[in-house]
């Protein structure tokens, strides 16, 4: 009997012997990581593919740790994903008022795809300060 369970009526799917039965992970990623991985602690938030709330959720969060500045990197297309993340906490209802936009840094980084074949890919950094918050006008007198 064949080890495979198939539909009544149809034939197993033929596969060389030692395949997987599903489909494998694609490989490696599509460029080589930075080789200087994050210190624990650091204030810096790297956007990828997630939704920019994730991101926004995570600066949030730093800011509201007591960190007085955040950094929000991003390369590729994920670059109008950070300005979006920086906008939405600069705009925040609960954070309004104390949180502007300082230092953008833009550029380009020089990486190896799994073929071996360099690429420039753009990149950009943000960085995010926390300031007090105003008190209102000051009182007469």
């Amino acid at each position: 009997m064949n080890e495979e369970m198939s539909p009544p009526g149809r034939p197993a799917a033929q596969r060389p012997p030692g395949s997987a039965p599903y489909p494998q992970p694609r490989g490696p990623p599509r460029f080589r990581r930075d080789p200087r991985p994050p210190r624990s602690g650091e204030p810096i938030v790297y956007v990828g593919d997630k939704p920019t709330m994730s991101y926004a959720f995570e600066v949030v969060g730093q800011l509201n740790s007591g960190v007085s500045e955040v950094l929000v990197k991003a390369r590729g297309r994920a670059i109008s994903r950070a300005v979006d993340v920086a906008e939405v906490v600069r705009r925040h209802r609960l954070l309004e008022g104390t949180v502007e936009v300082g230092k953008v840094g833009i550029g380009t980084e020089r990486l190896t795809n799994r073929e071996g074949k360099d690429l420039n890919v753009s990149f950009i950094q943000i960085t995010l300060n926390r300031v007090a918050r105003n008190a209102g006008p000051p009182p007469p007198g």
